[in-house]
C-alpha cells in the first residue's frame, strides 16, 4: 500500500486535469481507506498547486484547515500554512492545532509553526528564511529549512545544504578532538 500511496502523491504533484480525475475516482472507489485518504490529500494538493495565486492558496488551505471532516486533513492544511508562513493564519492555526492534537505534541507542532512563520516574515527572500532555519536551535526547525532548500533544487540551496553539511562534519571533529583530549 505504500508504493501506491506514493503513487498517488506523485500524481497529485503533477496538478494534471487527468490525475485529479483520476484521484477522485481513487478516492471515491477504493474499498482501502488509507488509499482513499491518499487520494484525497494528493488531490487537494493538486488543487494548491494548481492555484496561481498564494491568496488562492490560502484560502484553500484555511477552508481545509477549519471544515474538513478529517482531522488529519485539518493537521495537513495547518502545517501547510506554517510552512508559507503565513503570520495572520498564525491564531486559527494554533487552534487547529490544538484541536487536532491537545497533547504536549500538539504544543510543540505551534512552537515550531511560530518558528517557521517568525522566520520567514524576517527575511524577504524565503531562501534566506530557510539558510537561517539550519542555525536554529530546535531540531524540528532545522529539518524544516533541510527539507525547503532541498525542494528549491537550486545552486544557491545546494550551496548552503552543502556549507551545512560541512559545518555538521567539523562540529563532530572538534567533539572527537575534545574527547580524546579528556
Amino acid at each position: 500500500a505504500s508504493v501506491k500511496k506514493y503513487a498517488l502523491e506523485k500524481i497529485g504533484e503533477l496538478a494534471r486535469p487527468e490525475g485529479d480525475k483520476f484521484l477522485i475516482q481513487v478516492a471515491s472507489d477504493a474499498s482501502d481507506s488509507e488509499l482513499q485518504h491518499a487520494a484525497r490529500l494528493a488531490h487537494l494538493n493538486s488543487r494548491i498547486i494548481r492555484e496561481p495565486s498564494q491568496a488562492g492558496k490560502k484560502l484553500i488551505l484555511i477552508k481545509t484547515m477549519n471544515e474538513d471532516p478529517m482531522r488529519g486533513f485539518r493537521s495537513w492544511a495547518a502545517d501547510e500554512l506554517c510552512d508559507m508562513g503565513d503570520a495572520a493564519s498564525l491564531p486559527e492555526i494554533k487552534k487547529t492545532i490544538a484541536y487536532v492534537d491537545p497533547s504536549p505534541s500538539g504544543k510543540r507542532r505551534v512552537s515550531v509553526c511560530e518558528s517557521k512563520v517568525q522566520l520567514l516574515s524576517k527575511h524577504s527572500a524565503k531562501i534566506e528564511a530557510f539558510k537561517s532555519a539550519l542555525a536554529d536551535k530546535d531540531d524540528d526547525v532545522r529539518r524544516w529549512g533541510i527539507r525547503q532548500l532541498e525542494k528549491l533544487k537550486s545552486t544557491e540551496a545546494e550551496v548552503a545544504l552543502m556549507n551545512f553539511a560541512n559545518d555538521l562534519q567539523k562540529d563532530v571533529r572538534d567533539s572527537n578532538e575534545r574527547l580524546l583530549n579528556l
